[in-house]
């Protein structure tokens, strides 16, 4: 981020809210909202508010992601977390990312994060299986189902690609895992003038990591596949 304390962030789609809590929880914006079309997700994502202890820094509205009421420039911060999949077509997705560029600031970000739609429903079929036994093993019939609808409604990385705005003012950065490519990132930030460079690394020391302690084992799993 640009600036280290402060701003506002806004999650549209954002479910039963639990990006939007961890973004709270991890980061000190003054304010963070959740957007949701669902009523019934922005109920659940109340209750998790109250429950995480997160309610006074936290809002929920009940609204349309591709149209929402606030002004330009707003935020500092706008993400979209695996909702991308659940649109009906390429050019609402378009809608939605453009809606995001307009309400992010001038110096803000965009991020949206999505499933990534494998290149053959036979090697999807195998990593559903493989990656959801854990839900069968725990009961879970209904989640593996959905598990295996959202990978098979996942969009392409070429076509998530192409949805970002012609328009805009802001750079935008695509990029898929190597290795097996199962998530996606469309990343739109402040354009500098400077020519873009892909980092080797990362930009800190093991005594200076900003990852949670408790998310440090994830990020290092996660880290070795993009």
């Amino acid at each position: 981020r640009r600036r280290t304390e402060a701003g506002r962030a806004l999650d549209l789609c954002c479910g039963p809210g639990h990006f939007t809590l961890l973004m709270a929880k991890y980061f000190d914006y003054d304010e963070v909202i959740g957007v949701d079309l669902s009523p019934q997700m922005i109920a659940a994502a109340n209750r998790n508010a109250e429950a995480w202890g997160l309610s006074d820094r936290v809002r929920f509205e009940v609204a349309d992601a591709t149209a929402y009421s606030a002004e330009d420039n707003a935020f500092d911060l706008v993400t979209c977390n695996d909702a991308a999949h659940h649109l009906p077509s390429l050019a609402v997705v378009s809608a939605l990312i453009a809606e995001m560029d307009r309400l992010a600031a001038n110096d803000g970000m965009v991020q949206v994060t999505d499933l990534v739609r494998l290149k053959s429903g036979s090697l999807t079929d195998r990593y559903t299986r493989l990656i959801g036994q854990d839900y069968i093993d725990r009961g879970l019939d209904h989640f593996q189902r959905d598990f295996c609808n959202s990978m098979q409604a996942a969009w392409t990385g070429e076509e998530l690609a192409q949805s970002t705005p012609s328009d805009s003012s802001k750079r935008w950065q695509h990029t898929v895992q190597r290795l097996l490519p199962t998530v996606q990132f469309v990343t739109g930030f402040a354009d500098d003038g400077q020519q873009m460079v892909i980092r080797k690394g990362v930009p800190w020391t093991a005594s200076n990591h900003p990852v949670p302690a408790e998310l440090q084992q994830d990020w290092n799993m996660f880290r070795m596949l993009v």
